[in-house]
């Protein structure tokens, strides 16, 4: 489990830490036990067929993804709630599934264009803080 968050860190400023520290190794991502699935994202190893009620990942590094949505989830409790994870990690699997489409399907890759998409939807949202409304 992370650190104790500081209380006065904005949403920007955990994502941008989460990648100083996948940049520098301290935040490695290791397989997760299963695949994500929550808050109407999915990610798969293989094509389960057609969804429409969620976005659906399928990546040959579908654990890996899944610890960093789980990082993502630890880092920004507080700050994602029961409303707004709906609309925070489909949009970061849409990121990832145009990434895939244009052939990025590379660990190293994917991490980026997450990291990227979970930034500018952090910028858009403003400075949102812990426990914050």
């Amino acid at each position: 489990m992370n650190e104790m968050k500081n209380r006065s860190e904005t949403m920007g400023e955990i994502i941008g830490k989460l990648r100083s520290d996948w940049e520098n190794g301290s935040w490695i991502p290791h397989p997760a036990v299963v695949n994500w699935g929550g808050a109407d994202l999915c990610i798969e190893p293989e094509s389960i067929g057609p969804r429409t009620d969620v976005v659906v990942v399928v990546s040959r590094y579908s654990l890996e993804l899944s610890s960093l949505f789980e990082e993502l989830r630890d880092r920004l409790a507080g700050i994602l709630d029961y409303l707004n994870k709906y609309a925070f990690y489909p949009r970061v699997g849409m990121a990832l599934n145009r990434c895939i489409e244009t052939g990025g399907d590379e660990l190293d890759t994917l991490i980026d264009t997450a990291l990227r998409e979970a930034a500018a939807i952090a910028a858009e949202w403003g400075k949102r803080r812990i426990n914050e409304q």
